[in-house]
């Protein structure tokens, strides 16, 4: 198969993924909202749990196919990446081994960015007892029979 065909099928690929993560968030935030759990909500008989997992395993494929598209542009990566470091003309020659460094700086930057950012929001996570309540309480109230039984949502 021609490069060309390989680069269309993972863009195409990639973007039908992308289109799947924005349908399904907008599916969570509009169609069934937190809370809509207690309610019962389901939408084609997937509640919202069930849809924010599609959601993260289609986010884990788009990984994977940025980590495809970015192989199948490494060369023009690590070139665009030397020029970018060195913005006033001093570029380093185009040597492979120069402009491939540059290439794996850009990516351990961008995977020690995400890795970072993940074990922060991993330590900075913390229970807060009173919306822990404030959430049951909500919860109660919105299954049949509860203090909200007869109003209007």
């Amino acid at each position: 198969m021609q490069r060309a065909s390989i680069n269309y099928i993972v863009d195409l690929l990639t973007l039908l993924v992308l289109l799947g993560i924005a349908g399904t968030g907008l599916i969570m935030k509009f169609a069934l909202p937190p809370g809509s759990g207690g309610a019962g909500l389901a939408l084609w008989s997937l509640g919202r749990h069930d849809w924010g997992s599609i959601h993260f395993w289609l986010s884990a494929g788009m990984g994977m196919l940025l980590l495809v598209h970015l192989y199948l542009h490494w060369s023009w990566v690590c070139v665009l990446t030397n020029r970018l470091m060195h913005p006033f003309g001093k570029a380093a020659p185009p040597a492979k081994g120069t402009q491939r460094r540059a290439g794996v700086v850009a990516l351990l930057l961008l995977v020690g960015g995400l890795t970072g950012f993940t074990l922060a929001a991993r330590a900075l996570v913390k229970h807060d007892a009173a919306a822990a309540g404030r959430h049951e309480r909500q919860e109660q109230a919105d299954r049949p029979g509860g203090a909200n039984r007869g109003r209007a949502p």
